[in-house]
């Protein structure tokens, strides 16, 4: 069929189904955690197939009860090779408890034994989190508020001198109320945003964690990067990747609270990232160099569907329709 991921895609995947099997077999193992977290971000590989297999066990669970004769009917592969393991003692043990005949259609399975927890590792640390097309705003203790897009997370951890949510995943908007004895502090993988009192965005992405400032200062720091030293006012914006900081200006921020998608010149994989948090099942991008094109233009978020055809009408691709939960983005 020509979809067929290459190599290290296939076994970064195979993977990450046997981390979210293993994390909902064993929430409590810190140790687990930690290996976890470690592969994680060895690569971007890995992260981007642990949001995919996340994204898909979201959607799977969304049309389960929908399609469930489709599900009784649906062929399984016995002739696929057992997944690699990430770590094999842990695996090998979890596969020793269960049949062997259990062994069959692994991928198939791990979907479904998904289903009531698709998002394992982030309600282990999560203190807030949304839905698939849920907006949901958040008073915290000292009056400030968070409005989370759609398939986020934050934790909370409020101290005498301090005031820290950690983003883990998604996109929020920040309302912060000033208090000078307490600054405000947004961590984000690695990146660290500092606000007395303001209003902001943050977007953390696989590949990066994009900062949007409405009205105020914000002090951007990265311990990855020490050297990183950015203040951003109202109307700008600064992207921290792996290749360094980009800066820029946006005359709006958070339009997605509007159900827009401003895309201004960005690049297609974050644009379809973030359309991806209102459709109900999964969006793939089969070809790598599609992910790195350019488009601009604004979207609606009401019906993801058809925002996807637009924007691949405008760079010239091609949106086809696997099954009513999956939709596949490639080059003509």
């Amino acid at each position: 069929m020509g979809l067929t991921p290459d190599a290290p895609q296939r076994k970064a995947a195979r993977e990450a189904t046997d981390w979210l099997l293993l994390l909902k077999e064993e929430p409590a193992d810190k140790d687990l955690r930690r290996r976890f977290e470690e592969w994680h971000d060895a690569s971007p590989i890995h992260a981007a197939s642990w949001q995919s297999t996340l994204r898909l066990s979201g959607g799977l669970e969304q049309v389960q009860a929908a399609h469930a004769d489709e599900w009784a009917t649906h062929p399984r592969d016995s002739s696929r090779p057992q997944p690699a393991s990430p770590r094999p003692g842990p695996r090998q043990r979890w596969f020793a408890r269960r049949p062997a005949a259990m062994l069959a259609g692994v991928a198939l399975a791990a979907c479904i034994a998904a289903f009531a927890a698709p998002a394992v590792l982030l309600q282990l640390k999560s203190d807030y989190t949304t839905a698939t097309a849920e907006l949901r705003t958040v008073t915290l203790d000292d009056g400030s508020e968070v409005t989370l897009a759609p398939k986020s997370a934050i934790a909370v951890d409020y101290a005498a001198r301090e005031r820290k949510v950690e983003l883990l995943s998604g996109v929020a908007f920040f309302t912060v109320r000033k208090d000078s004895e307490r600054p405000f502090i947004v961590q984000a993988g690695a990146v660290e945003t500092t606000v007395l009192g303001t209003r902001f965005e943050v977007n953390r992405g696989d590949d990066g964690v994009t900062v949007s400032v409405e009205e105020g200062l914000v002090a951007l720091s990265d311990r990855q990067l020490p050297s990183l030293n950015t203040r951003l006012g109202a109307g700008q914006s600064a992207r921290v990747g792996r290749t360094g900081v980009t800066s820029n200006t946006t005359p709006t921020v958070a339009a997605w609270r509007q159900k827009l998608l401003l895309a201004d010149d960005r690049p297609v994989g974050d644009a379809v990232a973030d359309l991806a948090r209102y459709y109900g099942g999964t969006i793939v991008i089969m070809d790598s160099a599609l992910a790195t094109r350019r488009v601009t233009g604004v979207y609606g978020l009401a019906d993801p569907e058809a925002s996807l055809r637009d924007i691949a009408r405008a760079i010239g691709a091609d949106v086809r329709r696997i099954s009513p939960w999956m939709l596949v983005l490639s080059s003509k």
